[in-house]
């Protein structure tokens, strides 16, 4: 709260004003890969986030992998 007020005298103010921004958007500005489509999560290949992508997605579903 204390940079939010000190405005754009605040080392942090681009990265607090984007966060205004995005909650401005509501739900459109969610872009969690558990909301995309398979192509997209291609991109993840290799990558850790892939990994708990799937765990997320499996839990979620209520089944289990090995």
């Amino acid at each position: 709260m204390y940079e939010k007020k000190q405005g754009k005298k605040s080392f942090w103010y681009p990265y607090i004003r984007e966060l205004d921004r995005q909650r401005g958007r509501g739900q459109l500005a969610v872009e969690s890969p558990l909301l995309w489509s398979e192509a997209e999560l291609a991109y993840l290949t290799g990558s850790p986030t892939k990994v708990l992508y799937m765990l997320c997605d499996h839990l979620n579903s209520g089944t289990l992998f090995y």
